[in-house]
């Protein structure tokens, strides 16, 4: 037996014209927006569903068989449309209740800022531009923890200090500083979070020095650069 395979895949108008021509053949329709984002980055024309994936397939061929309709097998979808389904926001920051003032403009956060500069570099680099980056708090989220969803679906999180700042060796430094270990979301070099009293000397040592936002910022940039064909274009509801 072949492994599943991608047949078709798109977003706003191509989505569309693949759902219609779904419906018209009567083929089932299962609205699973994580499994469709972990596969977005597979090309078409048949290409196999990588294995860690069957489960979600298999189990998608479960329900369809289990709801069906013995006189009418198509039933439960016939109607099904694009206005039927769950809205996500093609971009969303969620942060922790520490990280609030670099988001929010009332305490002085600088985010939104960033964002506006981000799309335009974006629409330079990648000659499109992204969509606007829903932002909210996540009261579940340790205080200092952020994560970013594209389409609804978790593709990167991490962990922010408000209070101090990155430090990320521009060459293969052995000097030491003492601070917390992390990692540049933008190139995924080693850093440390240090206190900012030690931000000269580690410029002296040839650290690059990263504020908290910019972290922030640096995650968001290299999202939209992974998913830039899946942000290129917004369905329409």
């Amino acid at each position: 037996m072949n492994p599943p395979a991608i047949l078709a895949k798109g977003i706003g108008r191509q989505a569309s014209l693949i759902l219609s021509i779904a419906r018209f053949h009567e083929i089932p329709i299962r609205v699973q927006p994580g499994l469709a984002v972990s596969l977005s980055n597979k090309a078409g024309g048949s290409a196999s569903v990588p294995q860690k994936h069957w489960d979600a397939i298999i189990n998608a061929l479960k329900e369809i068989l289990a709801t069906s309709d013995s006189r009418d097998p198509n039933k439960w979808y016939r109607d099904l449309d694009a206005k039927t389904f769950p809205r996500f926001n093609p971009l969303e920051v969620q942060v922790g209740e520490s990280l609030i003032k670099l988001v929010s403009t009332k305490q002085g956060g600088t985010f939104l800022d960033d964002i506006k500069q981000l799309r335009k570099d974006v629409a330079l680099k990648l000659g499109f531009v992204f969509p606007p980056v829903r932002i909210r708090d996540n009261c579940t989220f340790a205080s200092n923890q952020y994560r970013i969803l594209v389409w609804g679906t978790q593709i990167r999180q991490g962990v922010i200090y408000p209070d101090r700042s990155l430090a990320v060796p521009r060459t293969r430094t052995k000097a030491c500083l003492e601070g917390r270990h992390a990692k540049n979301p933008l190139d995924g070099r080693p850093g440390m979070w240090i206190n900012r009293s030690l931000k000269t000397r580690a410029e002296k040592l040839g650290y690059d020095i990263l504020e908290p936002v910019k972290v922030l910022t640096s995650a968001l940039d290299r999202t939209v650069g992974k998913f830039a064909d899946s942000l290129r274009e917004i369905p329409s509801y």
